[in-house]
């Protein structure tokens, strides 16, 4: 991808909404979805990220130039199978926060960086917005449950899903779990 391209002879910018769960840069994952978007940022793409409101991960979005929205109470967006109806109502408010600044910003790609950004990304383009292409980026497949497992092999049933897998033995098991392997590519990171 290039931050322009033409479309019918009109020079447009490529918008991607990269949403993430966590507030705090405690880890690779973390550190992976912040040098992620400071690549783009460079004028490659408009970036627009979403996040926590609490935590360092904001200001740190905000010093590389990217634009920069929050959701949520704390320092993570809960997804939680032990707590399901906690689950369910903060999913709600950040699919919803998903869907409007899809929407809004009129973007053309969301990158979620982890499970549950995926999960509220194509919940809130599919409920509040049209349906944009959701990108995610696995890089924890064993940690899954069984349940999790089985609602990415159904969001990954929509032509609008793709995984990026961060090794060839996690592209694997997606594999074997049903993911059609259309769906799924590694990009080694």
């Amino acid at each position: 991808l290039g931050g322009d391209c033409m479309i019918q002879g009109q020079k447009t910018s490529i918008k991607v909404l990269l949403p993430f769960a966590y507030g705090d840069l405690s880890g690779g994952a973390q550190h992976s979805y912040l040098d992620l978007l400071r690549y783009l940022s460079e004028g490659r793409l408009q970036v627009i990220a979403l996040c926590p409101p609490k935590g360092s991960l904001i200001d740190k979005i905000r010093s590389v130039g990217a634009e920069a929205f929050t959701v949520g109470h704390g320092l993570i967006w809960p997804f939680s199978l032990k707590r399901p109806l906690d689950s369910v109502r903060h999913a709600w408010v950040v699919s919803k926060k998903i869907g409007r600044i899809a929407t809004q910003e009129r973007v053309d790609l969301i990158h979620a960086n982890d499970i549950a950004s995926f999960i509220y990304s194509w919940m809130g383009t599919s409920m509040f917005a049209y349906n944009y292409p959701v990108v995610w980026h696995d890089r924890g497949f064993g940690r899954y449950p069984k349940v999790l497992r089985y609602i990415v092999k159904q969001l990954t049933r929509s032509d609008r899903v793709h995984i990026v897998a961060t090794t060839e033995a996690c592209r694997k098991l997606w594999v074997s779990q049903g993911i059609n392997e259309r769906r799924i590519t590694t990009i080694y990171n």
